[in-house]
C-alpha cells in the first residue's frame, strides 16, 4: 500500500500540518448548525483531500469509513459510453471528472442526480456530502451546470470542492461556498511528519522535505522509495520530463519533437499526469539553465500556452506547441540556452 494513503490522519485532531485549517473545519463538522458548501484550494499535495476525508470521519464517525467503489455508466453519445469510478459511502460521494474529457457536463449530471435522489437522502437528519476533486479542471460551461445542481439539491446535499487555483473557479460557485485555503506546509513541518512515519537519518529527511516542494504526498512516496531502495530519485514521470527538456536543449529538431510526442502521450493518457503539471515541470526544467533572455522567453511562452491549455480541448497539442517554440528559440540562438 502506498504510504500517502496508509498514513493519512484518522481525524481532524491529528492534522498536525494545518492546525488552524483543522480547527476551522472541526468547528464546522461538530456544530449543530447546518454545514455550508466548502471550497478548499491550495497547491498539489498540500492535504486538501486528506482534510476533506478527516472532516467526513468527524461528522459521520461510523459511516464515512465504510467506503466502496461504485461505477457509473454515462451515455456520452449515441455510440459512446463512459464508465466512471467513484468512491461512495452512505453519507458521501467522491468523484473526479478530470478524465471525462468533453463529457464532464453529462457525467456530472448523471452522477449527482443518481446519488442525490437515492432513498433516505438525509443521513441522521443531515444532508449528504458530494466531494468534487480537481474542480478547476471543469470548463466554464460545466461549472455553470454544476451551479444549477447545487441549487437544485440544496435541501438534501452539501458540496465540497477541491482545486489548486481559486481563479479557475467561476464566481457563482465561489459565492455559494465557504472558501478555505490549504497552504503548502513548511520544510520543518514535513520533516517532522516524516520522522514519525519511520526511523530515518535527519539528513535524508531534510533532503526529501526540501525536494518535495511542499507536496506531502510526494514526500511520503519518496520516503517509501528510500526505505525500499536506500536511494533517492525523482519519480519516473518527472525524470521523463527532465530528459525531454534536456534533449530539446541539446538537439533541437523535428525528430526530437516526434520523440517527445510519444513520451507526452504516455504521460497524459496512460499515467494520467495532469497537463498543467506536465507544462509546469517542463518550464521549471528549461529555467534551470540559460541566459536571462532565454529564461524570459520561457516564462513568456509558458504563460501563453498555459492560457491556451485552459481554453483548448487537446492538452497534448498545447504542450507540443510549447516544445516546438522552445525548439525554434534554441535553434535560432543556440547560445541563449
Amino acid at each position: 500500500m502506498l504510504w500517502s494513503e496508509a498514513f493519512q490522519p484518522a481525524s481532524l485532531e491529528h492534522c498536525d500540518l494545518h492546525p488552524r485549517v483543522a480547527a476551522c473545519l472541526s468547528s464546522i463538522s461538530r456544530g449543530d448548525h447546518d454545514m455550508p458548501n466548502l471550497l478548499l484550494y491550495g497547491p498539489p499535495g498540500s492535504g486538501k483531500k486528506t482534510m476533506v476525508r478527516a472532516l467526513l470521519r468527524s461528522r459521520f464517525p461510523k459511516m464515512a469509513c465504510q467506503v466502496e467503489k461504485v461505477q457509473f455508466t454515462v451515455q456520452a453519445s449515441e455510440s459512446k459510453k463512459l464508465i466512471l469510478t467513484t468512491l461512495r459511502s452512505k453519507c458521501h460521494l467522491e468523484v473526479n471528472l478530470s478524465d471525462a474529457a468533453g463529457y464532464a457536463k453529462t457525467a456530472l449530471q448523471v452522477i449527482v442526480d443518481g446519488f442525490a435522489e437515492l432513498k433516505h437522502s438525509n443521513v441522521q437528519g443531515q444532508p449528504r456530502i458530494v466531494v468534487l476533486l480537481q474542480a478547476a479542471s471543469l470548463a466554464a460551461c460545466v461549472q455553470e451546470s454544476f451551479v444549477n445542481l447545487m441549487d437544485k439539491y440544496t435541501a438534501t446535499c452539501r458540496f465540497i470542492l477541491c482545486c489548486e487555483q481559486l481563479s479557475h473557479i467561476t464566481g457563482p460557485i465561489r459565492s455559494r461556498c465557504v472558501q478555505v485555503r490549504v497552504p503548502a506546509p513548511s520544510v520543518e513541518k514535513i520533516q517532522s511528519l516524516l520522522s514519525k512515519v519511520v526511523p530515518t537519518p535527519d539528513e535524508t529527511l531534510n533532503l526529501i522535505a526540501k525536494e518535495c516542494k511542499g507536496n506531502v504526498r510526494r514526500a511520503l512516496l519518496s520516503l517509501q522509495y528510500w526505505q525500499e531502495k536506500h536511494e533517492r530519485r525523482l519519480p519516473d514521470w518527472e525524470q521523463t520530463l527532465e530528459d525531454i527538456a534536456n534533449l530539446i536543449r541539446s538537439k533541437p529538431s523535428v525528430a526530437t519533437l516526434l520523440q517527445a510526442r510519444v513520451c507526452l502521450n504516455v504521460l497524459l493518457s496512460s499515467w494520467g499526469i495532469p497537463a498543467e503539471q506536465v507544462l509546469r515541470n517542463l518550464i521549471s526544467t528549461f529555467l534551470k539553465a540559460g541566459s536571462d533572455k532565454f529564461k524570459h522567453q520561457v516564462i513568456h511562452w509558458g504563460a501563453h500556452y498555459d492560457w491556451c491549455l485552459r481554453k483548448g480541448s487537446k492538452p497534448l497539442f498545447q504542450i507540443e506547441a510549447f516544445l516546438a517554440k522552445m525548439v525554434q528559440i534554441t535553434s535560432a540562438s543556440p547560445g541563449l540556452s
